[in-house]
């Protein structure tokens, strides 16, 4: 069966399943919210890591730790500063994925000789064996998440994430690759130059981590008058079209994990922007509203949030439907490989979506 005979099988499954009418109710009025570039990425890079995870798990490594060890094996002795840059990842983050995989004995890690400032990367040959036989699990990986593409729906979406990580205004982590260009370009010499890079910044994880990155980051510039995160915004914007909320549901509709959730939603009960209140007939759980401060901070910052989802739009152009029919796409196929459940409405509205040919509205509330 190819590509698109297993879309349309699994978009007609998926359109048929029951929903009651309250959740179709809330997943429509926030469609503009669930297909904004922003969320679709978050979604679609959160989807990928866990594919990643249960793929590659008996080896022990994380994307961004895999990620390392390409660029390492590429690049013997590269320095730990210049590694958090060829992978783009700050240098907190770049130490302790060099620290863990040194204790798993993939990398060895000594002080320069040139520089004593400086830590020098190596691998291992337990690393550089790792590092191959990651290579081959990710192509399986890569095969498993993109079933429902066909070859120019995969070739559409690759480049049109580069053209997102490429000139969407945001300040992300620092990514400079070994010939010290900062955007993607013809890459047939850098390809013949650097192999193990090449291989890495056209895998499609490490494109949905730098776009999601990139979104991030013009989301945090365009909402920093209000102080908020993009989690911060979707919890208080599905608040306010389902109130009262209880938290579990909440997780579902933003495809959070509990933990994540309950975070969130006490740093914005901290603020005064919730009320989390005992459930009338069961005092353990708890429902949540939008006080008068929350409720005004979110008719504040959705101009603040629809900025920031313009500024991926414009670059999009007139590509951004058909960006949004092949995130659409990507998020429905794949649902069931996250480990993080998201509210059956949504998928189903998608669904929906995509088999009557259909886009939703891009106005990025």
């Amino acid at each position: 069966m190819n590509a698109t005979a297993n879309a349309d099988t699994l978009l007609a499954a998926l359109t048929q399943e029951p929903v009651d009418a309250e959740a179709q109710r809330i997943a429509a009025t926030l469609d503009t919210f669930y297909t904004r570039p922003g969320y679709m990425i978050r979604r679609a890079h959160q989807i990928s890591n866990a594919s990643f995870v249960e793929d590659l798990g008996s080896l022990g490594i994380t994307p961004t730790q895999m990620s390392s060890l390409v660029v390492v094996c590429d690049c013997p002795g590269i320095d730990q500063i210049t590694l958090a840059r060829r992978i783009g990842v700050d240098r907190t983050t770049a130490s302790m994925v060099v620290n863990g995989l040194a204790q798993h004995g993939f990398l060895r890690c000594e002080r320069s000789a040139r520089d004593a400032r400086r830590n020098e990367v190596t691998a291992t040959r337990a690393g550089m064996a790792c590092t191959q036989l990651a290579r081959d699990f990710a192509m399986t990986n890569k095969g498993k998440l993109l079933h429902a593409f066909t070859p120019q729906d995969e070739a559409t979406l690759q480049s049109l994430l580069q053209r997102l990580i490429d000139n969407v205004p945001a300040s992300p982590p620092e990514w400079i690759r070994p010939d010290g260009t900062v955007h993607f370009g013809t890459e047939e010499a850098f390809a013949e130059d650097f192999p193990g890079h090449f291989g890495l910044y056209t895998a499609f994880g490490f494109l949905l981590r730098r776009a999601h990155q990139t979104l991030e980051a013009a989301f945090i510039d365009c909402c920093q008058p209000v102080n908020l995160t993009p989690r911060r915004y979707g919890v208080l914007r599905v608040v306010e079209v389902a109130e009262p909320l209880e938290q579990i549901a909440l997780a579902r509709w933003l495809a959070l994990d509990g933990s994540t959730a309950a975070s969130v939603v006490t740093e914005l009960v901290r603020r005064g922007h919730l009320d989390r209140t005992p459930h009338p007939s069961d005092r353990r759980r708890r429902l949540l509203q939008l006080t008068d401060e929350g409720r005004t901070l979110v008719e504040t910052a959705l101009p603040l949030a629809r900025a920031a989802s313009l500024r991926a739009l414009a670059v999009l152009g007139d590509d951004a439907a058909e960006f949004g029919r092949l995130m659409q796409l990507f998020l429905v196929s794949n649902d069931s490989l996250s480990r993080v459940a998201s509210e059956r409405a949504v998928t189903q509205r998608a669904a929906q979506f995509l088999q009557d040919g259909l886009v939703p509205s891009a106005d990025p509330r």
